[in-house]
């Protein structure tokens, strides 16, 4: 594995709209190579699927003490950075892999200061994933940067929660935010084709890229997956009714319409910005070629187009339009 496989390849405007924004950092942060180390010993093939995924998180170990060492030197610079602490305070490290993909996540634990434990996600950094993660947290409303990239490494914040499944299901119906959150999250889905929301794996059918955080909402999980063009999975609520969540109807709409009045108003609130982004994403091969597959010439027709559907029932708002 080498760095500058890994490079990503960023107009000067797109690096400029990030690091403005202090998400591109090219200076103090680590490459995802030197996370995982020299000579970093294989995966046994008996831990993966049949897809190559792993079944287990697998602890990321090297040949030799050093290589090891080093390895977790280059772990506390990840803490230091994102946590704004001295490298020397960060200990008791732990690496996993997670699973195996495009951009190999791996699970960075350690202790900070005398007890507090964090919990970081570093990755292959992939520019389609920073793209639906800044979307995501703008048309959610989420303020707290919660992820750093540069050439060479994307870090993220852990979130704390769990995957939903079958066995926790009458739990989160009863607990009266689950539902409503599962339902504005279909809302973002309709924008931004997150899909993959309704893959479940194993007998309790979890949930793959749905988080369950600690106030009982949910979340979106994985953002590399959005305007995939190759899924035609069903619409979120639909699914979710067939593996019987209790979703009402009269729920569904009042959430719906609400949360649709929301994503007008962020847009209208920050739309330099906003569409900003949206135009930087026309320069991007790779989400180009992804767009394409919804019949539009661009990412900037798109979202005005469909902004526009989303907010039907609203006002038409006079403030969007293509730049």
């Amino acid at each position: 594995m080498h760095d500058e496989d890994l490079l990503l390849t960023l107009s000067a405007n797109v690096k400029k709209y990030f690091f403005d924004r202090q998400y591109y950092q090219n200076e103090g942060l680590p490459t995802y190579s030197r996370i995982v180390g020299e000579n970093p010993l294989p995966i046994p093939d008996e831990l993966r699927d049949q897809r190559g995924f792993l079944k287990e998180k697998y602890l990321v170990r090297n040949a030799t003490r050093s290589d090891r060492e080093d390895a977790e030197e280059c772990v506390k610079r990840v803490f230091a950075h994102m946590l704004m602490q001295d490298p020397d305070n960060v200990s008791n490290i732990e690496r996993h892999y997670m699973l195996l993909g495009a951009t190999m996540p791996i699970r960075l634990e350690a202790t900070v200061g005398r007890h507090m434990r964090y919990v970081f996600y570093v990755k292959r950094p992939n520019i389609a994933r920073i793209f639906g993660k800044v979307l995501y947290n703008f048309l959610s409303g989420l303020e707290e940067q919660d992820f750093l990239f540069s050439d060479g490494i994307y870090i993220e914040r852990d979130v704390d929660g769990y995957h939903p499944d079958k066995n926790t299901r009458a739990h989160l119906q009863n607990h009266g935010t689950f539902v409503p959150s599962l339902v504005r999250l279909a809302a973002l889905d309709e924008l931004l084709s997150i899909n993959d929301l309704t893959e479940v794996r194993g007998e309790n059918e979890q949930y793959v890229n749905i988080i369950t955080t600690a106030a009982n909402k949910a979340a979106a999980f994985d953002f590399d997956l959005l305007f995939k063009p190759d899924s035609h999975e069903p619409k979120l609520i639909e699914f979710m009714r067939r593996r019987q969540w209790r979703i009402r109807p009269s729920l569904e709409r009042e959430v719906l319409a609400a949360e649709r009045a929301e994503i007008r108003g962020r847009i209208l609130r920050y739309e330099n910005d906003f569409y900003a982004l949206v135009q930087l994403m026309d320069d991007v091969p790779e989400l180009v070629d992804r767009i394409r597959h919804f019949g539009q010439e661009s990412f900037q027709q798109y979202f005005v187009d469909n902004v526009m559907l989303l907010t039907s029932s609203l006002v038409r708002p006079n403030g969007i339009h293509r730049k």
